[in-house]
């Protein structure tokens, strides 16, 4: 069974890809082959997780034929396209201030690089989906108070993504899930308050 490491590899390979052929006369892949890749990628849960982690990180062009071809694939994948958007926000912004906090200075500014690039992709995607979803978890910060007492039984309800991803219970779960404070995650909303308050 593939991990999350793997799918990430598999990801990155073909955005390397894509990336050579985004600098060749004419462009060596079409939009036609792009989006087939992607959408086959956004149909499978983990790939989808891989595919947006390495689109985080990637040097690719976020222009083009390539984001006509991400807009349609998105289209197609809405729910989980979105979450993982805004999760990705979310997770490479605390980090990036967890790493500030501890002195390291070099990964914060590495996983602030990688949050201002989820944040572009949220700018670029932009659709009433995605924005809902930007203000569901914005509305769950807000109402959010972190007791470790129920941490294990609201651990187990973050599951995949779904039409939850719109309730205070689903985004309470993740926050929970990954140990995060309401002031941590307040420190993210003031941060990227431009994405946060769509």
């Amino acid at each position: 069974m593939q991990t999350i490491q793997q799918s990430i590899s598999d990801s990155m390979r073909v955005l390397e890809k894509w990336t050579e052929a985004q600098n060749s006369t004419p462009p060596a892949v079409s939009t036609e082959e792009m989006l087939a890749t992607m959408k086959e990628l956004l149909a499978s849960d983990l790939a989808a997780r891989g595919f947006m982690a390495a689109l985080s990180t990637s040097q690719i062009d976020l222009s083009g034929d390539f984001l006509k071809a991400l807009k349609q694939a998105v289209q197609e994948h809405p729910a989980v396209s979105h979450d993982l958007i805004v999760k990705n926000i979310i997770m490479s912004a605390t980090a990036s201030i967890q790493h500030k906090n501890s002195g390291k200075s070099e990964q914060a500014l590495a996983s602030q690089a990688v949050s201002e690039r989820n944040c572009r992709l949220a700018q670029l995607l932009s659709n009433d989906g995605l924005d809902a979803t930007l203000k569901a978890a914005s509305q769950a910060i807000d109402s959010f108070e972190t007791t470790r007492a129920d941490t294990a039984a609201a651990t187990s309800a973050a599951g995949a993504s779904s039409e939850a991803g719109q309730t205070d219970d689903y985004w309470h779960s993740f926050f929970r899930r990954w140990g995060y404070t309401r002031e941590l995650l307040q420190e993210v909303q003031s941060r990227y308050s431009s994405s946060f308050s769509r």
